[in-house]
């Protein structure tokens, strides 16, 4: 699990611990590349995305 926030400008990346809290460490990349590299990164996670529709 992660948290990765994609703008126009780059990304910002934050892993979780393995006790499911977010680690304090952040990447973060202001470049047209960076920006690239986290949609690349968000897409790939999206095809295996699966809706949830109810909880």
């Amino acid at each position: 699990m992660c948290s990765l926030t994609v703008t126009d400008n780059g990304f910002l990346l934050r892993l979780l611990f393995i006790n499911n809290e977010f680690s304090n460490k952040q990447i973060i990349c202001m470049s047209p590349e960076g920006r690239k590299w986290g949609k690349d990164l968000y897409d790939y996670y999206e095809r295996d995305a699966e809706l949830i529709t109810e909880i």
